[in-house]
């Protein structure tokens, strides 16, 4: 997949979790994406990734808010030696889904292909 169609995917399913792009951009960008909208006949959110360049995309997935509605905020589990059931990876406490896949992002080269793992 390119870039545009794991974010469109992305948003997508953000968005089937009480996730709003609206709420999450700037004026600036609904307007010219409504433009889009019109002229392209495309929803909202393929209208917004045509345009959108890189900075915009970073910060909207890095935000709790769409990580929450993307990943979830299920508890990862861990028994009592501390061992982290959730992959095999050993943690200090009980994070999020959501919280996990953020610091496991934040270190991968191209976070899209990170996120296309789970759509």
């Amino acid at each position: 997949m390119t870039n545009k169609e794991i974010l469109i995917k992305a948003i997508k399913k953000a968005e089937c979790n009480k996730f709003s792009l609206k709420n999450n951009i700037d004026g600036i960008s609904e307007t010219l994406t409504e433009s889009i909208m019109e002229v392209e006949k495309l929803d909202f959110v393929e209208a917004f990734c045509l345009y959108m360049n890189e900075d915009k995309y970073i910060r909207l997935i890095f935000s709790h808010d769409f990580a929450k509605a993307f990943w979830g905020e299920k508890k990862v589990i861990e028994d009592d030696s501390g061992f982290n059931q959730w992959h095999g990876v050993t943690s200090l406490g009980a994070y999020s889904d959501w919280q996990v896949h953020l610091q496991r992002m934040i270190l991968e080269k191209e976070p899209l292909k990170y996120l296309e793992k789970f759509l």
